[in-house]
């Protein structure tokens, strides 16, 4: 959508951070013209009412940020969104009578307010499709949002569908001719016609873009990826099952860029170097050329020696994570977990984020090691301050094992994930009706009726 202009509407009391923090996200991605936040581009002295009118009139999109308490914020004269001359509720109903293209953001795990809850020239929002931005996926969100919204300059489906035009069914094709060559790794030799045959579909292909919107999902890069399932031996029928994991290592090396997020807050000593974020970015940039040789040559070396010291422990944690996320994508997983085991052991008071706590549960279970990957899930689960966290480690927990036909340790796990969300969610809360409407199931199924019977209750399954 050349020349698309974003208006961001907030509560400063309800989501004003998350709207500030938007604001420079979608600014750095489409540029300061293409985005107005009043905070910023009102002048000091300017009329303020005629410019926010002039706005909304010539935006393309309003993104109204609702975070919690947004609808029910009272005022002086009792909830501010009800009362006359409020701007949020007027820069709302401004842009819906001029049909503009308006979406709810719901920031803070906030939830969009029921039609009963608004003022009736705004009641409409209720009834508008939200997008939710999270916190720990800020920037992936983001970029999927601009992307939804046709605001990026080549949309990601646009390139997914150039993907499966340029590059896909020549590289499988290719790998289908490789792969008739000799198999040094003992499993029998994928069958070539099925793997020359194989092309990922457009929609998959999209699917895998919006996950991971960070990704450098180029055709050099795919094809990188084709040419180490052709040195692996990977069977054709399991390359989709590949391909989804290659890239979300890819993710994890590319979009988590930011040291605080990949450290965790308020380590212990110096942060990486510029000369060393340098070297890192030009290791992105070969991933994105699909060298995946060139980017492990161009890393910053790993910094130190076990254990770290307080002088050098934030970049010794740095330059291992970094790597260990790289050689994931090169395939060496053993090698990758190895580093981030190192890491943890080294932690101390809870010093390794989340996000790599389950990054090492998750390489183990890729490695086939389920024991390992269950202890490592276990420990994130216990470790994390966060409920949410938690559940989220819970569930992936569960479902590795019932996979693994371990159905009663899955069941007591899916046991304590449901007790959590009992004590954080109500029974709207739509990721507690889902975990509820499948751990009923699963009960049932081990002939634990009365013990469902309550949950189903208490959720209206």
């Amino acid at each position: 959508m050349p020349g698309a202009r974003v208006f961001i509407g907030y509560r400063r009391e309800a989501g004003g951070g998350y709207a500030g923090h938007l604001a420079a996200s979608l600014t750095r991605l489409l540029g300061a013209d293409a985005v107005f936040f009043d905070e910023r581009d009102i002048a000091t002295g300017e009329a303020f009412p005629e410019r926010l009118r002039t706005e909304v009139q010539e935006c393309s999109v309003m993104l109204a940020v609702i975070g919690p308490g947004w609808a029910s914020l009272a005022g002086a004269r009792g909830p501010r969104l009800h009362t006359e001359g409020d701007w949020v509720r007027e820069e709302l109903r401004l842009a819906l009578a001029a049909g503009k293209r308006v979406v709810p953001v719901c920031v803070g795990r906030a939830e969009l307010p029921r039609r009963d809850e608004l003022p009736d020239d705004i009641a409409t929002l209720a009834e508008l499709n939200a997008f939710e931005l999270r916190e720990r996926h800020w920037d992936a969100d983001v970029r999927q949002l601009a992307n939804q919204l046709g605001l990026l300059a080549v949309p990601l489906w646009r390139g997914a569908r150039r993907l499966a035009a340029l590059g896909i069914a020549v590289g499988l094709s290719a790998l289908g001719v490789l792969l008739l060559g000799t198999n040094r790794s003992g499993h029998p030799p994928s069958d070539p016609s099925r793997l020359a045959s194989y092309q990922p579909s457009v929609p998959q292909l999209e699917s895998l873009v919006a996950r991971f919107a960070t990704v450098p999902l180029s055709v050099p890069t795919l094809r990188a990826f084709l040419g180490r399932a052709q040195a692996r031996h990977v069977p054709a029928e399991q390359l989709d099952a590949a391909l989804l994991g290659f890239t979300g290592h890819l993710h994890a090396f590319v979009g988590q860029r930011d040291e605080q997020s990949l450290l965790g807050h308020n380590p212990e000593g110096s942060w990486p170097t510029d000369a060393e974020r340098a070297a890192l970015d030009a290791a992105v940039r070969a991933v994105e050329l699909g060298d995946f040789d060139a980017a492990l040559a161009a890393m910053p070396p790993l910094v130190g020696k076990s254990p770290p010291d307080k002088s050098n422990r934030a970049r010794w944690s740095w330059t291992r994570y970094k790597r260990a996320q790289l050689l994931a994508v090169r395939g060496e997983l053993a090698q990758a977990l190895e580093l981030q085991d190192e890491v943890a052991a080294s932690a101390r008071g809870g010093g390794i984020p989340f996000a790599s706590r389950l990054s090492r549960a998750r390489l183990a279970r890729e490695l086939g090691d389920i024991d390992g990957a269950s202890r490592r899930y276990a420990e994130a689960e216990r470790d994390t301050q966060d409920q949410r966290f938690a559940i989220e480690a819970g569930r992936e927990h569960a479902t590795m094992l019932r996979e693994a036909g371990r159905a009663a340790q899955a069941l007591d796990i899916e046991r304590r994930v449901q007790a959590t969300y009992d004590a954080i969610a109500t029974p709207a809360d739509r990721e507690a009706r889902e975990h509820a409407r499948q751990f009923v199931v699963d009960l049932e199924q081990s002939g634990r009726k009365d013990e469902a019977a309550p949950i189903r209750l208490r959720y209206g399954l």
